[in-house]
C-alpha cells in the first residue's frame, strides 16, 4: 500500500523553489508540513567570531553551549572555545533538530546527553559527553521531553 505519492518537478522557469503538501488526513498534513519546515540548509560547520579571530566548530562536535557573564562558552571534545556572540544568534545557526535550549542560558546537543537525573529543586540534571553535567530548567523540560519524544 502506498502511503503517498511524490512529485519532482525541475525546470529552470522556476523562480524560486516550493513545496506544496496536498492530504486528506489533516494531522499527517501537518506533521508532513512540519518536517519540510524543519529541513534546512544549516551548515555542518560554523564560522564563528573568537577573540583571536574566526574559528571553524563542527556542530557535531559541540557538546553543550552556555552563557558566562557576556561570553559565549561553547565546550567541545576537550576543548572550550569563547566566542563573542549572542546566545540567541547562535541558536538561529545550529540545528534545531539536534540542538535544544534547556534553560536561559544553555543549550544541549541531544546526541551528547546520556541520562537526566531529577534535582531536588525540581530542576532537572544533565549529564553529556565528556562528564559534562548541566542543569535543566523547569521551564525548558517540556521542550526536552519533546524533542526526546518521552
Amino acid at each position: 500500500m502506498e502511503l503517498f505519492k511524490v512529485h519532482l518537478l525541475v525546470s529552470e522557469k522556476y523562480q524560486d523553489s516550493e513545496v506544496e503538501v496536498k492530504s486528506y488526513d489533516l494531522e499527517f498534513g501537518k506533521k508532513m508540513l512540519e518536517h519540510v519546515n524543519e529541513f534546512s540548509g544549516k551548515p555542518a560547520v560554523l564560522s564563528l567570531k573568537t577573540i583571536d579571530g574566526y574559528q571553524l566548530i563542527r556542530q557535531d562536535e559541540i557538546i553543550y553551549v552556555e552563557v558566562f557573564g557576556k561570553e559565549v562558552n561553547i565546550h567541545l571534545n576537550g576543548e572550550q572555545v569563547v566566542v563573542r556572540q549572542a546566545l540567541t544568534s547562535l541558536e538561529k545557526l545550529l540545528d534545531s533538530k539536534k540542538f535544544v535550549r534547556v534553560a536561559k542560558s544553555t543549550i544541549i546537543n541531544l546526541d551528547k546527553l546520556q541520562r537526566l537525573e531529577v534535582a531536588f529543586s525540581g530542576n532537572y540534571y544533565g549529564f553529556l559527553q565528556d562528564d559534562c553535567q548541566v542543569v535543566i530548567s523547569r521551564r525548558y523540560f517540556q521542550q526536552l521531553k519533546n524533542k526526546l519524544t518521552l
